[in-house]
């Protein structure tokens, strides 16, 4: 934000599109390697198909050369419309099942690939 208001809006840009990409690979790998990751398929899909409309409406907004207000619009016009579809997605959905009734492994498959010893036997 400070970027654009400072007038260097490829900065701005960069810095939307660099945090996309860490959260995406970085943060979701990383927790993966520690602990699988459990998914919702539908969920999933819908993410998904999201996630690659909101990349092509950015790519779209970028080769236009400026950013302006009909597309910030239309951006956040997809964003209120992705929270409301997740949201009555998410509500319209079953119940997921409580973690105590979810099966528990034990402590050396839950850790792995982290060696054993740094396991707790929790």
């Amino acid at each position: 934000m400070q970027a654009a208001l400072a007038g260097a809006p490829g900065i701005a840009l960069g810095n939307v599109v660099g945090s996309n990409i860490a959260n995406i690979l970085l943060i979701l790998g990383v927790s993966a390697l520690i602990l699988p990751l459990a998914v919702n398929p539908a969920s999933f899909q819908r993410d998904s198909l999201a996630m690659g409309g909101s990349a092509l409406l950015c790519t779209g907004a970028v080769l236009l050369g400026t950013i302006a207000w009909p597309a910030g619009l239309v951006l956040t016009a997809c964003l209120v419309g992705y929270i409301w579809w997740a949201y009555r997605s998410e509500s319209a959905a079953p119940a997921a099942p409580r973690p105590s009734a979810m099966p528990t492994r034990p402590p050396s498959a839950r850790c792995r690939p982290i060696p054993a010893r740094w396991c707790s036997a929790a």
